[in-house]
């Protein structure tokens, strides 16, 4: 049997299983997840929706669109009042009907995979680059863990518990104003098999994006009518492209300070992967500018979000060129998933429309057929995607306060020189050298222009208009490749072997430092800690004995609790107030409310009122250790008439706060 009538069968026996996924093994249940939840519906409209796809971009369309085919209609499901694993189930059964379908005959009306050039090598290197990531993040259990995982996977247990729209587990009542799309998907695996952790579906859409971006290299690169060389340099420059020579930062801090030499680089390198990044992206505008890895080994939606920016490529300029209600439809549904996973890369790809729109009206003035037919299925498929999401976007954008400005700063300046210095020169010189008398050139140079003035001019909280850059390098890798490959072909072999020894020099040290300091991730960080057996006990009982939508004041602001609990806190710390817009007022109410209790007090003023107004149970914790001029144990069970003793062990006290005393 041939994969092709293999694949249907097995997708339907993946739904079948996800569906009783509770009852499966943890490892077998996550398995048939990935298959049923990440792969399976995309796999089905794919050869639907990209009839003359290539097999690299039918692979990158299954993998992509995955995540939102499921996690949309289950969200749907659940806000409109069905139970969580009712949702689920109903999901799974969906996606079981539709690879039956497919197994029954109805693939016979679908047109084969087209072969193209570089597909092998696009699948190669994609396959290479996913089973890294995946010993790295399998092998080191700290990394889940590490930057933004305890955040993601907080949001993800939150929605298991408690359904969509989410509020923000750091501020119990806040609506959540960051995109939750993937983390309702995620925690749809966690409704079906409650025996596996947060992190593991989260995981599985980090391994997911990081073959699929690649794929998307490559039949970017297949668009731009590169052969099997130019597209298997395309997917390595997208990957070892970011900040050529980074590690001479290493090797400068090896000859400056107390410790010199290699002990130096073991010191820096021997210790996780921050200090790492860290030293490679000195003056960037983030670490990540220093390895494209790092979006894939932490636990993001943002890796999903690069893959699926080259997806809304690939399918803009199948209708640019060949303008059809397919086209249309598959754009439409492309970025409809990018609004959904990742909502800036979604507002981006809105802009690059944009551009897409006024370079169809300008070949449509030239007296294009294929510019004017452009034009209505392109609006339309904006229009579509945008009013599909409406109800999702205005739940998590609506009441931002503050989260853009504008202005050109040094870092921004600096990242885009020598973090993109294997991708600025060569791809926009190659794509600039073409814009004239091939529509796909012209289709990457505009919006590159654009994405390139974003990440100059665009700023972000905490340095995030890095993304734009992300964004850039994306875009260009595939040209850059080409004009790097052209390059090469035009020199004597004798250069051409020292030139491919210099680009190899400049990206392979950098790989391999990132490499080490991901595998020797220590947990040094502020949120790269594993909860203990302690903590994890007392997080069961908050689960167990505490009212869903109870809000915990914790002025240590662990994570814990919020993951291990599925509980929210009222206030997050610092790490939380800077993101996400909201009203700094109410932020210091609570911050005002929690120290106050922690301390014994009565809180006044809005901190008050905001206890007063709270329908829900309020719980104090005390962590063990905390500084005395944090938590005062003492002045708490002094006060039986505010705190009521619920149980404790020797990581943490927990007391139920009385509203009138």
């Amino acid at each position: 049997m041939t994969f092709a009538r293999a694949w249907p069968w097995a997708a339907a026996v993946a739904a079948a299983l996800s569906a009783a996924a509770g009852a499966l093994p943890a490892p077998l249940a996550a398995f048939a997840l990935a298959l049923a939840w990440g792969w399976a519906p995309g796999a089905v409209l794919a050869p639907l929706l990209l009839p003359r796809g290539s097999r690299a971009l039918r692979a990158l369309a299954a993998l992509a669109l995955s995540p939102f085919l499921t996690g949309a209609p289950f969200s749907a499901l659940v806000a409109a009042g069905v139970p969580l694993h009712a949702a689920a189930v109903a999901v799974s059964a969906l996606v079981a009907v539709a690879a039956l379908a497919v197994a029954l005959g109805a693939r016979g009306r679908a047109a084969p995979a087209r072969r193209a050039a570089g597909d092998g090598a696009a699948f190669a290197v994609a396959a290479a680059w996913t089973a890294l990531a995946a010993v790295l993040l399998v092998g080191n259990t700290l990394l889940p863990l590490r930057s933004d995982g305890w955040f993601h996977a907080a949001v993800t247990a939150q929605i298991a518990a408690r359904g969509v729209p989410p509020e923000d587990p750091y501020f119990a009542g806040l609506r959540l104003l960051y995109f939750w799309g993937s983390h309702a998907w995620a925690s749809a695996w966690l409704v079906l098999a409650p025996r596996l952790e947060p992190w593991t579906p989260l995981m599985a859409l980090n391994l997911s994006g990081a073959f699929a971006v690649v794929l998307g290299v490559g039949a970017i690169a297949q668009r731009l009518r590169a052969n099997a060389a130019g597209v298997t340099l395309a997917c390595l420059v997208a990957l070892l492209g970011y900040s050529p020579f980074a590690w001479g930062m290493i090797v400068g801090r090896a000859f400056t300070g107390n410790v010199l030499g290699w002990a130096d680089v073991v010191h820096q390198a021997g210790h996780g992967i921050d200090p790492v990044l860290a030293t490679m992206a000195t003056g960037q505008l983030h670490g990540s500018l220093a390895f494209f890895g790092d979006k894939y080994l932490v636990l993001t939606p943002f890796g999903m979000g690069l893959a699926l920016l080259a997806l809304v490529v690939c399918a803009a300029l199948e209708l640019l060129e060949s303008p059809s209600a397919r086209a249309a439809t598959a754009l439409g549904l492309a970025l409809a998933a990018t609004l959904f996973v990742h909502t800036v890369v979604g507002y981006a790809a809105l802009l690059l429309c944009a551009t897409w729109f006024a370079i169809a009206v300008a070949r449509a003035l030239a007296g294009s057929r294929d510019g004017a037919a452009a034009l209505v299925p392109l609006a339309l498929a904006v229009i579509a995607a945008v009013l599909l999401l409406s109800p999702y976007l205005a739940e998590i954008t609506l009441g931002k306060r503050g989260q853009l400005s504008v202005g050109m700063g040094r870092k921004a300046l600096y990242s885009f020189v020598v973090g993109g210095a294997f991708y600025v020169p060569a791809g926009f010189a190659w794509l600039a050298a073409r814009a004239r008398r091939d529509a796909a050139a012209l289709a990457l140079l505009v919006p590159g222009l654009l994405v390139a003035g974003l990440a100059l001019a665009l700023r972000l909280p905490e340095n995030n208009q890095s993304k734009f850059l992300n964004l850039l390098f994306l875009l260009l890798a595939a040209p850059a490749a080409l004009g790097i490959q052209s390059a090469l072909a035009r020199i004597p072999e004798r250069a051409r072997v020292a030139a491919a020894g210099f680009l190899l020099l400049a990206a392979l040290p950098n790989l391999a430092l990132a490499c080490w300091g991901f595998a020797g991730e220590i947990g040094i960080g502020v949120h790269a800690w594993r909860a203990t057996s302690a903590q994890r006990e007392a997080c069961e009982w908050a689960r167990a004995h505490t009212p869903r939508d109870a809000a915990l004041c914790d002025p240590i602001v662990a994570r814990d609790l919020l993951v291990h609990g599925a509980r929210s806190v009222f206030w997050g710390g610092p790490y939380g107030e800077r993101d996400w817009g909201y009203d700094p007022a109410d932020l210091a109410a609570r911050r005002a409310l929690v120290s106050e209790l922690a301390l014994g007090r009565d809180p006044a003023g809005a901190a008050a009122a905001l206890l007063a107004a709270q329908q829900r149970e309020v719980v104090l914790v005390a962590r063990a250790g905390a500084p005395d001029s944090i938590v005062s144990r003492a002045a708490i069970e002094a006060r039986p008439d505010r705190f009521e003793p619920l149980w404790s062990n020797e990581a943490m006290a927990f007391y139920r706060v009385r509203r009138t005393p």
